[in-house]
């Protein structure tokens, strides 16, 4: 439920700006990939530092992927501004191509050693949101649903209540009009 808050959101609002972005799912591979092995990586030099420690290493995983997955998406944008290509077309295709890079990383690049399962190395604990209901292993947080519902109504008061989200409402209703 998290991850299709978190795509459905990027989703609305390209569409209230009038562009359909279909390539949510290969931006979403590719930031969680990224995400995942740089905090592989990174993980070590904070693990003596508890919380602190926990909460800079997921800032750091949220920002990367979000850059890698925000860069990912804006070639179909320079796609269409710069060549005229469609974006729905463009966006669906590079669908295929994050999941098959993915797939390739995942396997050939950076596997985990201990599995015959296609995955990277398992993050540690320290490196992953708190699960503060359920069990870790159930893979869900409370604290990453609370994060993502609070960004509907983020993106909610945005579009809603302010001049920047005014101009994306009308760019998407009449572009001429809205310039």
């Amino acid at each position: 439920t998290t991850i299709l808050i978190f795509t459905g959101l990027a989703v609305a609002i390209a569409f209230k700006a009038g562009i359909f972005n279909i390539g949510t799912q290969g931006q979403l591979v590719l930031g969680a990939l990224v995400t995942g092995v740089v905090l592989v990586y990174l993980a070590p030099l904070f693990a003596g530092l508890g919380a602190i420690g926990t909460g800079i290493i997921l800032l750091i995983g949220l920002v990367l992927g979000a850059i890698a997955g925000g860069l990912y998406g804006a070639l179909p944008g320079a796609l269409k501004a710069y060549a005229d290509a469609n974006e729905v077309i463009t966006t669906i295709m590079l669908n295929f191509v994050a999941t098959s890079v993915a797939l390739y990383l995942a396997q050939d690049v950076f596997p985990d050693p201990d599995s015959f399962a296609t995955q990277t190395v398992p993050l540690p604990d320290y490196a992953r949101f708190p699960s503060l209901v359920f069990r870790a292993r159930d893979d869900f947080s409370i604290l990453a649903l609370a994060a993502a519902i609070t960004l509907v109504f983020a993106m909610f008061y945005l579009l809603a209540r302010t001049a920047f989200g005014y101009d994306i409402r009308t760019s998407g209703l009449q572009a001429a009009a809205a310039e």
